[in-house]
């Protein structure tokens, strides 16, 4: 059985993300929507979206699937009712299918996929969904709360330098390889993960929720507010508030960034 993350005609509401991304591959919270899926199913991830990203983002021909809608913000009732979901079941709200699971599945596109197409049809309550770009930091607060547990649950924090200030030491997360030194971390208002071989330089400031994922660096005498993620590979410096970096970028000059989504690959220069 394959997993298969499907885009809809609504994900142009999500530009400029989403013209060079299906939207699975946007981060909120610690995982982005593809990884979230893929830790919970256990399955690797293929994807329909626009026929441009196709090629980058592959789909599957595999004829058993689970498909789930990417821009789908799941909830305890969606959950309880895709533990149960049977073949050529759809978990549907109005007319938009939420995730459905099929046996004969074949190469479909965005939009192929239809109340029609499943012959049972479960109904839940309410739905929410990501639409709007501002909803990225909009939720990102609750994403990494939830995230932090989910991947720190029944792990134990690699040890960090005594040199820092820890305030709220139990909600705080280093990965193995970590480097900190002389900073200031405080989690009374949300956790602090901190990734594989992440460095924070001394005099950082950082109040949670923050995460920084693998291979990111803080540095000197920056000033992190809630919620703030890095992903990975990522430098920041100045002053940052609400805002997510989704991967390989840079704002390490002084000055701020607030409320604020900033893609991959982008260089925020000095003013």
């Amino acid at each position: 059985m394959n997993l298969v993350l499907f885009d809809t005609s609504q994900r142009k509401l999500l530009y400029p993300f989403t013209l060079t991304r299906p939207v699975a591959d946007i981060r909120v919270g610690i995982f982005t929507i593809r990884e979230f899926w893929e830790r919970y199913f256990q399955l690797t991830s293929f994807t329909i979206t626009e026929q441009y990203l196709q090629e980058k983002f592959p789909n599957t021909t595999t004829n058993t699937v689970i498909l789930v809608n990417s821009s789908l913000l799941p909830n305890e009732e969606f959950f309880s009712l895709l533990i149960e979901l049977k073949d050529d079941e759809a978990i549907v709200d109005g007319e938009n299918v939420l995730a459905a699971k099929t046996s004969s599945y074949n190469n479909w596109q965005v939009d192929d996929i239809q109340l029609e197409k499943f012959s049972t049809h479960k109904r839940v309550g309410s739905a929410d969904y990501l639409l709007y770009p501002w909803q990225i930091f909009q939720l990102n607060d609750a994403a990494i709360k939830y995230d932090y547990d989910v991947i720190t649950m029944g792990r134990t924090s690699a040890s960090v330098s005594p040199t820092n200030h820890l305030i709220n030491p139990d909600k705080i997360f280093a990965e193995e390889g970590a480097k900190l030194q002389h900073a200031i971390l405080n989690a009374e208002k949300g956790p602090i993960y901190i990734g594989k071989n992440c460095e924070i330089m001394e005099g950082s400031i950082i109040r949670g929720p923050f995460a920084m994922l693998d291979g990111s660096v803080v540095k000197m005498g920056t000033k992190i507010y809630g919620a703030t993620v890095l992903g990975p590979k990522c430098v920041a410096g100045g002053e940052i508030k609400n805002s997510i970096m989704v991967g390989y970028s840079n704002k390490a000059h002084d000055g701020y960034l607030g409320d604020s989504v900033i893609g991959e690959w982008c260089n925020i220069v000095a003013g």
